[in-house]
């Protein structure tokens, strides 16, 4: 590591025991870092239990530290912090590594596909894990390793202006990225690619007049306060491979208790990430305070989403190819036959627990420790 590094480093990281009673000199300390605030729905209910539970399980073997808010890394320099040694772990936002993750940029540009966030992240992660040793190869390049994945809840799209209607948004500038950068040129709109930490100010600043986006972020990001008006559209989720993270060389290094305590808890970082967003969204559009108004587009909306919808896969497939993945039809494929096996497996459940207990029997019973 550059002195740089290790300076950054020794400013963040924990160094203070946890008082499980195992000495100093035998404990791994944890820097994760994320773009969004501690407080953002994917943190504290989804990276910072994962951390804290890490840590129990391992007796006081590893120690963690979560720092957010964009003070150690931005949405852009996650996948090179990781590469450099800068940080432990990170939530790794894949559609802004393009040409670095193709193989991971396939399943965010497959979004059109799927709808349902548990059989999603699920989906994802037994696909990394056991179905498709290109993805995981292509973290390893970049000194990942993985631990777990996550997928939003269904896009609608947030907007400081009621738009119903095919000729309400020709011409609207749309924040979009990832599969609803087809959609939005499916309806006419503009596409703005922008980060979803820099929606606010643009929404406020009248840049752009839309976001695809889940409705919990009326909250959480506080895009209600220039957006009053979401439309319900359903338009497929954007999928992130990588939620839980450590770097490959400082996994090599763990002992195997140490390891069991990262993989023991992943189940309830994915469960948790995924349920605070479920809650999150509810409890958005339940805010009567906030003068949110929920409106129904008309069916040449809906007819337009869904016909772009039907080319997505094989677009993404193409996109893949072209950024030099071989195998990416044989790869998308092995994942939509795995997103309905989980749709199924996720049928009727209807708590964090009972998800968690889901991906563990499913994936991480079966992790492996290598």
């Amino acid at each position: 590591m550059t002195d740089r590094t290790n300076f950054l480093r020794s400013m963040f990281a924990a160094t203070v025991a946890v008082g499980f009673g195992a000495p100093l000199a035998a404990q791994t300390s944890i820097l994760y870092a994320n773009y969004s605030a501690p407080t953002a729905t994917l943190n504290a209910h989804g990276i910072i239990p994962f951390l804290e539970m890490a840590e129990e399980l391992s007796e006081g073997t590893l120690s963690t530290q979560f720092v957010g808010g964009g003070s150690v890394v931005t949405t852009r320099t996650t996948l090179f912090a990781m590469r450099d040694g800068l940080v432990d772990g990170v939530f790794l936002g894949s559609l802004y590594f393009p040409s670095e993750l193709p193989v991971n940029n396939l399943f965010v540009d497959m979004g059109s596909a799927v709808d349902n966030a548990m059989a999603a992240s699920g989906a994802l992660a037994e696909t990394f894990l056991f179905n498709c040793p290109e993805c995981r190869q292509e973290l390893s390049d970049w000194n990942v390793h993985f631990l777990g994945s996550w997928s939003t809840t269904p896009y609608d799209l947030i907007c400081s202006r009621p738009v119903q209607s095919l000729s309400d948004l020709q011409g609207l500038r749309i924040r979009a990225s990832g599969h609803s950068v087809s959609i939005t040129d499916a309806l006419g709109a503009v596409a703005t690619s922008l980060t979803v930490t820099e929606i606010y100010e643009a929404l406020q600043r009248n840049q752009v007049d839309c976001s695809f986006g889940v409705p919990g972020w009326l909250e959480s990001y506080s895009l209600g306060d220039s957006a009053k008006y979401l439309l319900d559209l359903n338009a497929g989720a954007v999928m992130n491979p990588v939620l839980l993270s450590l770097r490959q060389d400082l996994w090599d290094e763990l002992t195997e208790q140490q390891r069991r305590a990262l993989i023991g808890a992943a189940p309830l970082g994915m469960a948790g990430a995924v349920f605070g967003y479920i809650e999150e969204d509810a409890e958005a559009l339940t805010r009567t305070d906030r003068g949110y108004t929920v409106l129904e587009p008309e069916q040449a909306v809906l007819d337009a989403i869904a016909q772009q919808a039907s080319h997505d896969v094989q677009r993404a497939v193409d996109t893949a190819a072209s950024r030099g993945v071989s195998n990416a039809q044989e790869i998308a494929e092995n994942f939509l036959e795995t997103y309905a096996r989980w749709v199924q497996l996720v049928d009727g459940v209807s708590t964090q627990d009972e998800y968690a207990q889901v991906l563990q029997r499913e994936i991480y019973d079966r992790y492996p420790l290598d």
